[in-house]
């Protein structure tokens, strides 16, 4: 008897621990179903909130039909910023304190230096006062230009490529994309990404601390662009005068002129767009509105010298960048977009689309 009752005792154990396993692993299940739904809800929220930010910065685009003059002071380039908590009160999830924060913003792509009109010297100069001794800049500027030229003829051509795992070609013509540029030798992530994963101009907490959170970053207190900060394909030579940041115009004319001269046409550029105020994106700049204004402001010869060498100051844009952000707080849940814009007088065009 006593043998019986052990038996039953100790199968009575394994049941109850059989069936606690049990229901451990459908709490589990159930509470993983439960995140899984909250998380797609997050995501389809911000799907929602993504595409409306985009279509209403395409909408401000459009809304610009001037498009002999693009400055900093129009409505596109205000950023489009949106919260969750602006919708009805009746959203459970915002009263639960649940919210989701959207920033949207437009980048001109022509305010940039247009990578495949741009000379070695140009280029050089840029890699040079960006990432000093980080990088060989005139060895990388000549792998640049060797992807982009016609020729085969030089150090980063195809058979160089023809040794990778896999192989593939140099292009031998103009990028189409900017982010070929990760293909070319001597190109890392990290000098085609940058630190600036917001694309704000501003070193950010998260910009700055090391491989503790996305981006990296090397943590020395100095935003660090990337290269696609800095490069446009969007372009057949176009700089817009009105837009450019003037370190990055200053780091231009100083491949062509001496330094003097480089920051006397700088100050040129600035004082004239930036208006009695002298601050640059305020309602009373003065952009350029003609080919003719900038050259009379820097010099005719100054303007020739700039051309030779595939810079040509205009006045007007044709490309843009559309970022969009999305944060779910306090799921932490976060989703962005990426698109680029061509825009003409009929409409404006979505050349290419990124997830992230």
């Amino acid at each position: 008897m006593k043998t019986d009752a052990g038996t039953i005792l100790l199968t009575t154990l394994w049941v109850l621990v059989i069936l606690s396993t049990v229901a451990l692993g459908l709490a589990f299940q159930a509470r993983l179903e439960l995140a899984t739904s909250s998380f797609q809800e997050d995501a389809e929220k911000m799907d929602m909130l993504i595409q409306g930010a985009l279509d209403t910065a395409r909408a401000r685009l459009d809304a610009d039909r001037v498009l002999e003059i693009d400055a900093c002071n129009e409505p596109w380039a205000i950023p489009i910023r949106y919260s969750s908590q602006n919708e009805s009160q009746s959203d459970q999830r915002a009263a639960k304190g649940e919210t989701i924060e959207t920033e949207c913003q437009i980048l001109d792509e022509n305010s940039k230096v247009p990578i495949n009109a741009a000379s070695a010297k140009v280029i050089t100069a840029i890699l040079e006062a960006e990432y000093g001794a980080e990088v060989n800049a005139s060895e990388l500027a000549s792998y640049i230009i060797d992807w982009i030229d016609g020729d085969d003829t030089g150090y980063g051509e195809s058979r160089q490529y023809a040794h990778l795992d896999p192989p593939y070609s140099c292009r031998n013509n103009s990028m189409k994309r900017i982010e070929e540029l990760v293909c070319v030798q001597g190109v890392t992530p990290w000098l085609f990404f940058g630190e600036d994963k917001n694309c704000n101009g501003v070193l950010d907490p998260n910009e700055d601390d090391g491989d503790e959170t996305a981006p990296f970053d090397n943590g020395d207190g100095t935003l660090q662009r990337g290269l696609r900060d800095l490069f446009t394909v969007h372009s057949d030579g176009d700089l817009n005068a009105n837009t450019v940041d003037p370190s990055l115009l200053e780091t231009v004319c100083s491949a062509l002129f001496d330094a003097a001269k480089a920051r006397d046409i700088v100050t040129k550029i600035v004082t004239a767009r930036s208006g009695p105020d002298g601050v640059f994106g305020t309602a009373d700049d003065r952009p350029f509105r003609s080919v003719d204004s900038i050259r009379q402001t820097i010099g005719a010869s100054e303007y020739r010298t700039l051309s030779a060498d595939g810079i040509q100051l205009v006045p007007y844009s044709q490309a843009f960048t559309v970022i969009v952000q999305a944060r779910c707080t306090p799921s932490d849940v976060q989703k962005s977009a990426r698109i680029t814009i061509v825009r003409d007088r009929n409409q404006s065009q979505v050349l290419s689309w990124q997830w992230s």
